[in-house]
C-alpha cells in the first residue's frame, strides 16, 4: 500500500493531478494483475482501496481548511472592526520622517558603539600580543646572550688553553732545533774526524806497505846473507879441509913450500875476511830485520788503533745519525701540532667573531623590538584617542537619541498620529477586504475542488467493483480503451517539460504541476512565468508535491 499524498491547500490541480496518478496507479495494477497470478490482482486492488481511503482523507482536509479560511475571514473582519482602537504600528511608524531620521541616527550610534567595542577589544588583543611579544623577546635576548657569554668564556679558556700549549710546542721545538743545530754540528765534526782518521790510516797503511815491503826486502837480503854466509862457511870449510891438507903437506914437505901453496893462504886469507864481512853483515842484516818487525809491530797497533777508532767513529756517527732522525721526526710531529694548534686557534678565533656578529645580530633583534614597542605604543597611543573620541561620539549619539525619543514620544501623542493610524486602519481594511475576496473565491474553488474529488471518489470505487470483478472472474487483457487510458494517466504524471522526471513541485497561484528541477531552472534563469498559463510566480510559490502508488 502506497502512503498519503499531500498538497498545498490553495492548489485546486493538486488532488486532480493526484486521482489521475491514483487512477493510472490502478489501470497499471488492474494490468498487471490481469498479466500476473490473482495474488498480485488482490493485492493491487487493496492498493486501490488505500488510494481511496486516501483520496477520502484528502477530501476531508480540504473541507478542514475551508472551515480555517472561513474562521480566518471571520477574524479578518473583526480585525477591521478592531484596527481603529489599536496604537500605531512599526509600518505605521516608518512612515514618520522623524522616526526614519530617528531610526538611522540609532543604528549609526550601534554601529559606533560596535565599532569602540570592536577596537577596545582589537587594542587589549593587540596590547596582550605586544606583551608577550615583548617577554618572548626579552627572553630569547637573554637566552642568546647567556648562552654568547658562555660560548666566549669557554672560548676564551680554550683559546688561553690553547696559547699556553702553543707556546709550550714552540719551546719544545726551539729546544728540538737546538739540538738538531748542536747534532748537526757534533756530526760535522765526527765527518771532518772520520775524514781525518780516514786520511790517517790511508797514510799508516800506505807506510805499512812500505814497511812490509821494505820487510821483503830486507828478509830477501838477509835470505841472500845467509846464502852468502852458508857459501863462506862451505868454502871456508872447504878452505880448511885444504888448510889441513897443506899442513899435512907441509909436515910432509918440510923442505920448502911451493907458489901453489902461497896462493892458496892467500885465498884462505882472503875468504877468511869475506866470511867476516858477510857475518858482519848478517848480523846487520838481522839486527835491521829486528828493528824493522819491531817498527812493523808499531804500525800494525797503531793501525788496529785506527782501525778502532774508526769503527767507533762510524758506531758514533751512525747512533748520531739515528738520534738525528728521531729528533727530526719528532720535530715534524711537533710542527704538525703546532699547527694543528694554530689551525684550531683560527677556527676557535673564527667560531669567537661568529658568535660576535650572532651577538651583533641579538642586539639588532633587541633595537627592532624596541622599534616595534615603540610603533605600538604609538598605536596604543592613537587608538586610546580614537577610543575616547569615539566614547564621546558615543555619549553625544546617545544624548541625541534619547532627546529624539523624546520627540517621537511626542509626535505620537500628538493629532497627526491619529491621521496616520486612520490611514493605516483603512488601508488594512481595504487589505482585510481583498483577503476575504481571495478566500471566499477559495473557498469556492475548494468546494468545487470536494465535489469534483467526490466523483472521481465514486469513479474510482466503480474501477474497483469492476476490477474486482474481472479478478474474481480470473483476470483477462485489458480492452484497447482501457490501455489508452492507462496511457493516458501515465502521461498524466509526468512533467510536461522534460517528458521524463516525474511531477513532484506546484505552482500554488495557478495550481500546474511540473519536476522541481524544470521550475529550480527556470527560477535561476529568472523566467518566472507559468509554462502553461504565463502566469508570474516565485520561490515561495512553488510548494513539494508528493504522488505515490
Amino acid at each position: 500500500a502506497g502512503g498519503p499524498c499531500c498538497a498545498p491547500a490553495s492548489a485546486g490541480s493538486v488532488s486532480a493531478d493526484a486521482c489521475k496518478a491514483a487512477v493510472a496507479a490502478a489501470s497499471a495494477a488492474a494490468s498487471c494483475a490481469a498479466a500476473a497470478n490473482a495474488h498480485q490482482a488482490s493485492a493491487e486492488l487493496d492498493a486501490l482501496r488505500e488510494e481511496l481511503r486516501v483520496l477520502s482523507m484528502l477530501a476531508e482536509q480540504r473541507l478542514g481548511e475551508l472551515q480555517d479560511s472561513e474562521a480566518e475571514t471571520i477574524r479578518l473582519r473583526t480585525a477591521l472592526q478592531e484596527a481603529p482602537k489599536r496604537p500605531a504600528t512599526d509600518e505605521q511608524l516608518l512612515l514618520n520622517s522623524q522616526f526614519f531620521e530617528l531610526r538611522s541616527l540609532v543604528g549609526d550610534a550601534r554601529m559606533v558603539i560596535v565599532n569602540a567595542e570592536r577596537s577596545r577589544d582589537e587594542l587589549a588583543e593587540s596590547e596582550a600580543m605586544r606583551r608577550s611579544e615583548s617577554a618572548q623577546f626579552e627572553a630569547r635576548r637573554k637566552a642568546l646572550q647567556q648562552e654568547m657569554s658562555e660560548n666566549v668564556l669557554k672560548l676564551t679558556k680554550q683559546l688561553a688553553q690553547l696559547q699556553t700549549e702553543k707556546d709550550a710546542v714552540e719551546l719544545k721545538l726551539n729546544a728540538q732545533e737546538s739540538e738538531l743545530r748542536a747534532l748537526a754540528e757534533r756530526q760535522c765534526q765526527s765527518d771532518r774526524l772520520r775524514a781525518a782518521w780516514q786520511t790517517e790510516a790511508e797514510r799508516v797503511g800506505g807506510e805499512c806497505e812500505r814497511a812490509k815491503r821494505l820487510l821483503k826486502e830486507r828478509e830477501a837480503e838477509r835470505d841472500r846473507a845467509f846464502l852468502e854466509k852458508e857459501e863462506i862457511r862451505r868454502l871456508a870449510h872447504a878452505q880448511r879441509l885444504r888448510a889441513d891438507v897443506v899442513d899435512e903437506r907441509e909436515r910432509a914437505m918440510r923442505t920448502g913450500v911451493p907458489i901453489q901453496q902461497q896462493d892458496l893462504e892467500t885465498r884462505c886469507q882472503d875468504a877468511l875476511v869475506r866470511l867476516g864481512s858477510a857475518e858482519q853483515a848478517a848480523s846487520q842484516a838481522q839486527a835491521d830485520l829486528k828493528s824493522l818487525r819491531e817498527q812493523n809491530t808499531v804500525l800494525e797497533e797503531e793501525l788496529e788503533s785506527i782501525c778502532k777508532a774508526f769503527s767507533e767513529a762510524q758506531e758514533q756517527n751512525a747512533s748520531l745519525l739515528k738520534t738525528m732522525q728521531e729528533k727530526e721526526e719528532t720535530a715534524t710531529k711537533l710542527m704538525a701540532q703546532l699547527l694543528r694548534s694554530e689551525q684550531t686557534v683560527r677556527m676557535q678565533e673564527a667560531e669567537c667573531m661568529r658568535l660576535l656578529e650572532k651577538a651583533a645580530q641579538a642586539d639588532k633583534l633587541v633595537q627592532r623590538e624596541h622599534e616595534l614597542r615603540a610603533s605600538l605604543e604609538n598605536d596604543i597611543k592613537t587608538a586610546k584617542e580614537l577610543l575616547n573620541k569615539s566614547d564621546e561620539r558615543t555619549r553625544v549619539s546617545q544624548q541625541l537619541i534619547d532627546r529624539l525619543r523624546k520627540e517621537v514620544r511626542d509626535a505620537q501623542s500628538g493629532g497627526a498620529q491619529a491621521v496616520l493610524g486612520l490611514k493605516s486602519a483603512q488601508d488594512e481594511a481595504s487589505r482585510s477586504l481583498e483577503r476575504e475576496a481571495k478566500s471566499a473565491a477559495m473557498a469556492e474553488a475548494e468546494r468545487a475542488q470536494a465535489k469534483r474529488l467526490t466523483q472521481e471518489r465514486d469513479t474510482l470505487q466503480r474501477r474497483i467493483e469492476r476490477l474486482s470483478k474481472s479478478n474474481e472472474n480470473g483476470g483477462a487483457s485489458l480492452p484497447p480503451a482501457a490501455s489508452e487510458t492507462l496511457d493516458y494517466y501515465r502521461s498524466k504524471i509526468n512533467c510536461t517539460l522534460c517528458k521524463t522526471n516525474e511531477k513532484n513541485a506546484i505552482i500554488s497561484k495557478c495550481g500546474h504541476t511540473f519536476c522541481r528541477s524544470c521550475i529550480d531552472q527556470r527560477l535561476n534563469l529568472r523566467n518566472r512565468k507559468c509554462p502553461g498559463c504565463s502566469q508570474p510566480f516565485d520561490l515561495q510559490s512553488v510548494k513539494e508535491m508528493y504522488l505515490t502508488a
